[in-house]
């Protein structure tokens, strides 16, 4: 792709998103430089024999609000007792309890992603989850060209011919009104997993995972899909124990 082409996608992404300016017209608003003073005495403190922490990462810390040491260290070396409980956000029962039911009635479940790096990933995640537990279902990407971004009326005629009465849109989703009404319409239940800014109205889902949603108080509202996919994955981890129908 040359690089007129390369902006014409990134705008074009931008409105499809819901950001109503180009690139050219938005602002890049950036941080005061931090006091040099704690810059340093934080690179010290993250120096090793070899020499300082380099400078220039150590002022992305400060800007960050990040500025001693055991707060730069848990950010580079982050653990697992530092993720969220995933019911924290809203939706995540419902979506759990939807996916447990498909899968202990032997309902059929499309994985649907977007094009990009995100959606990918987030399908490539969740398939992955599934596959270790051994549960029935297709993933589905849209072409990019001829179906467009987000959800298609294409995908979910796909999901209708293949038998699938869940679909799990990682991504996208979060104004695809018609869509999912499309979906519901053909009996097709619709969890949406995603991270971008929804609008007025909210489509007619099972549930939505989206910190940008009104009413969701998840203390991250910075995910990724990928990162919401993988809640999603940890939320359904504390779904299935007990559950007989989960071999693993």
């Amino acid at each position: 792709m040359q690089p007129n082409g390369i902006f014409r996608y990134f705008c074009r992404r931008c409105h499809e998103n819901g950001q109503n300016q180009p690139l050219t017209n938005m602002i890049w608003k950036l941080k005061p430089q931090p006091v040099a003073d704690t810059v340093q005495e934080l690179s010290r403190l993250l120096g090793t024999p070899a020499g300082p922490f380099p400078a220039a990462l150590a002022t992305v810390l400060v800007q960050r609000g990040i500025q001693d040491l055991e707060a730069a260290k848990r950010f580079l070396s982050p653990s697992q007792v530092q993720l969220h409980d995933p019911n924290l956000m809203l939706g995540m029962e419902a979506a759990c309890a939807r996916i447990c039911k498909a899968l202990e009635s032997g309902e059929k479940i499309l994985i649907y992603g977007d094009y990009d790096v995100d959606g990918t990933t987030s399908v490539s995640l969740l398939q992955m989850y599934f596959d270790d537990l051994g549960f029935e279902f297709e993933a589905y990407v849209p072409d990019r060209f001829t179906e467009g971004y987000g959800i298609s009326f294409e995908g979910i005629q796909y999901a209708s011919t293949s038998g699938c009465s869940l679909v799990i849109a990682l991504d996208c989703g979060t104004k695809a009104i018609d869509k999912v009404r499309f979906a519901n319409e053909k009996g097709i239940d619709v969890i949406v997993v995603d991270h971008h800014q929804p609008g007025e109205e909210l489509p007619a889902v099972v549930a939505m995972l989206n910190p940008m949603q009104n009413g969701c108080t998840y203390p991250d509202q910075s995910l990724s899909a990928c990162a919401l996919t993988m809640k999603l994955c940890q939320g359904m981890q504390k779904a299935l124990v007990g559950n007989s129908f989960c071999k693993q």
